[in-house]
């Protein structure tokens, strides 16, 4: 991905970031509103444990600054990974269900989800 990345703030993100594993400290690509600083901490928190949910998410909430926007981040990717069963039920429960409520997110998920399924190509 390195290679892909036309920034220099990125390509070095992107570098320390090819060299964590569980366990590191992840503070040192950052965790401020920035892009650089913090979609690719999202990226490799989830990256680091993609079937683990409240590991990923409680990982970025724990880096401090910007951490509504790094647990966004990190939740949306565990959730287009593992779908909706990776979410603790706990933690959609405690989601309002007004007019974009609980009952709309999972009704939404679920149409891009078979929307998905419908074009995936046979593997």
């Amino acid at each position: 991905m390195k290679a892909i990345a036309r920034e220099e703030e990125y390509q070095w993100h992107l570098s320390i970031a090819s060299q964590l594993s569980l366990g590191d400290d992840l503070s040192t690509l950052g965790c401020s509103l920035e892009a650089h600083r913090s979609v690719v901490t999202a990226i490799t928190s989830f990256a680091l444990s993609p079937d683990d949910y409240p590991a990923a998410v409680g990982r970025v909430i724990a880096l401090g600054d910007d951490t509504d926007t790094l647990a966004a981040m990190t939740g949306a990717l565990c959730g287009a990974w593992g779908g909706i069963q990776c979410v603790p039920a706990h933690l959609l429960e405690m989601l309002e269900d007004g007019e974009k409520g609980r009952s709309y997110i999972h009704d939404l998920a679920s149409q891009l989800y078979s929307a998905y399924m419908a074009t995936r190509p046979e593997i």
